[in-house]
């Protein structure tokens, strides 16, 4: 039997300026990300930032676990940073 396919999560946190992150925010992505793949929350897939955001896409296989387990790592690492998750359809919309 074939495995369920990954959920793709696309995790977005409100950065303090409207521009590009700065090396501190960059180097909160990058806990974010070493975190989320060190807790084997799921497999990253990408990030990036500008607009006043930066952005992780997490693949996971249970889309409900998936976003609780990211949600506790953005509010530990980033306590108090807003953000959102959202769930991406094979054609990078939101589901």
């Amino acid at each position: 039997m074939a495995a369920a396919p990954l959920v793709h999560l696309f995790v977005v946190v409100e950065l303090a300026a409207d521009g590009f992150a700065d090396d501190g925010e960059l180097d909160l992505r990058g806990r974010l990300v070493e975190e989320i793949e060190a807790r084997g929350v799921g497999e990253v897939g990408g990030y990036g930032s500008g607009v006043g955001s930066m952005d992780v896409s997490v693949l996971v296989p249970d889309e409900r676990v998936g976003r609780e387990r990211v949600a506790a790592v953005v509010r530990e690492l980033a306590p108090g940073a807003a953000f959102s998750i959202r769930v991406l359809t094979d054609d990078g919309r939101s589901a």
